[in-house]
């Protein structure tokens, strides 16, 4: 069954709408909210795609590995939420590192999520030309290696 996207729904019901026998403002709201729902869509698969690298790579293969060692749904929510927490508050989702104290924003250059938060936020700005989006990916792309070969001999120890 395929899911349904709410933005390709609406933008769909309104170029379904007759154009000719709506009233001027009728037509102009429609226009507006077109364009409004379009570019909700544009910046969604700008994100998308600035999420990409590490939902792909790094994160699974943390989250898998570590379930296979476990084996303890409540000992994996503890530890997840142990180094979590953490790494969120220091990408700058939370708290904007502007606002934060030197301390922080110092602990948040070595946090390789903050490099994908800013890459994210550079895409979704337009500046593909900017440091941050390819380091971003860089960094992604060396912690994938890692954590997948940890993944992979971890399904590899459990099946025997």
């Amino acid at each position: 069954m395929p899911i349904v996207d709410p933005f390709q729904v609406a933008l769909t019901f309104m170029d379904r709408l007759p154009k000719a026998g709506l009233p001027a403002v009728v037509r102009e709201r429609t226009e507006r909210l077109r364009a409004g729902f379009a570019s909700f869509e544009r910046a969604r698969d700008a994100k998308r795609a600035a999420d990409a690298p590490a939902a792909r790579g790094r994160v699974p293969g943390v989250s898998y590995g570590l379930a296979l060692a476990v084996r303890d749904e409540n000992g994996m929510s503890q530890i997840l939420q142990f180094f979590a927490l953490p790494l969120i508050l220091f990408t700058g989702i939370l708290l904007p590192m502007s606002l934060a104290p030197q301390w922080m924003r110092t602990v948040a250059q070595v946090n390789p999520l903050y490099h994908a938060v800013e890459a994210g936020r550079a895409l979704f700005a337009g500046d593909l030309a900017g440091g941050h989006v390819a380091l971003a990916f860089a960094l992604m792309a060396v912690l994938a290696v890692p954590t997948l070969a940890w993944s992979v001999r971890s399904m590899r120890h459990l099946a025997g």
